[in-house]
């Protein structure tokens, strides 16, 4: 598990491709921007609403559905930030 500075952890989405995942929370909505580059879609999310992005599937054919959030790996912070390994 990757942190940042502000103890934000690093989620990836399963495809390099943008996604806006949002949460009703009061006062206001929340929303991770999972945004490519280097082709790799990333957002830095709040430690409490870890699990809640971790728990949105993806539906495929015959109704299967997968995980459509993990962990970032080091690796993938990394190619994420330089663009290199």
């Amino acid at each position: 598990m990757v942190k940042n500075e502000t103890g934000q952890i690093a989620l990836v989405y399963y495809q390099p491709t943008p996604r806006i995942v949002s949460f009703p929370a009061k006062p206001k909505p929340k929303q991770y921007a999972f945004v490519v580059q280097h082709a790799v879609s990333l957002a830095w999310v709040d430690e409490g609403d870890v699990d809640r992005v971790l728990q949105i599937k993806n539906y495929c054919c015959n109704n299967q559905s997968k995980p459509a959030f993990r962990y970032a790996s080091d690796m993938a912070v990394k190619v994420y930030e330089t663009g290199s390994y």
